[in-house]
């Protein structure tokens, strides 16, 4: 009974734009409580930019303030799925500059699995048990999704 109300903002930052609309459109269609569910379409360069652009404004004497005041915490909670090449990199990154008590990162792999699996498939014998998801390059795509999920 006794529940405190806390306001959280959540932003989301993916560089294909179409997913971006997509994404917003749901969180619209969910009502006022979602109002605070944001995504924008960008890279985490961009992020790290304006992160430093902050930092670069901010006096020595603040920034020593905001450090000591979990309160003033500008993010709380880093989470980066899938990012790929150094882009999981760049988010620890953002999420040390930024402070955030959390950072929970999962880095995306397919690119490394891909062209693995797609070696493999070009040498798997025809009665290999995996050769029908090697024949086609949509079943490989998705093998590579699912292994890299599961990591």
């Amino acid at each position: 009974d006794n529940v405190e109300s806390t306001s959280i903002s959540t932003r989301g930052i993916d560089v294909r734009p179409k997913l971006v609309a997509e994404i917003n459109s749901i969180a619209d269609s969910l009502g006022e409580t979602f109002d605070s569910l944001n995504f924008e379409t960008g890279t985490i360069e961009s992020f790290l930019e304006e992160t430093y652009s902050t930092a670069q404004s901010q006096s020595t004497t603040e920034q020593r303030a905001s450090k000591e005041s979990d309160d003033e915490r500008e993010m709380e909670i880093l989470i980066a799925l899938h990012a790929c090449d150094t882009a999981t990199d760049d988010a620890i990154w953002a999420g040390i500059c930024r402070q955030a008590a959390v950072i929970c990162v999962a880095p995306c792999c397919q690119k490394e699995l891909r062209p693995q699996i797609d070696n493999h498939a070009k040498v798997a014998a025809s009665d290999h048990p995996l050769s029908p998801i090697f024949q086609f390059g949509i079943y490989r795509e998705r093998l590579t999704e699912t292994v890299t999920d599961s990591i």
